[in-house]
């Protein structure tokens, strides 16, 4: 998610990205400390097994089969994100 703004209301942080011209997500934490181990938690997952599964992806591999042959400690939720990130941006190339 690229984001496009913070907004802070309260006790809360909002984040809104812009995807394709439109404001897409919306997140709401309810403190700094969450934002920000929900973002390390991305990138920690990205850069342990995003090239992998990106490489898997390239080769032809499904969610289903990345998920059933090597048994990521990932939810399958994360599995899709990272995949569907690396298709939409072999699709702008």
């Amino acid at each position: 998610m690229k984001i496009q703004s913070f907004l802070f209301y309260r006790d809360s942080i909002i984040i809104t990205s812009k995807e394709r011209g439109n404001i897409g997500e919306l997140a709401m934490y309810d403190n700094e400390d969450e934002y920000f181990r929900d973002a390390l938690t991305n990138f920690t997952q990205d850069f342990a097994y995003g090239g992998a599964i990106r490489h898997l992806v390239d080769r032809g591999y499904t969610v289903d089969m990345i998920i059933k042959e090597f048994h990521y400690p990932l939810s399958r939720e994360s599995i899709e994100k990272i995949v569907a990130k690396h298709l939409e941006s072999k699709d702008k190339e």
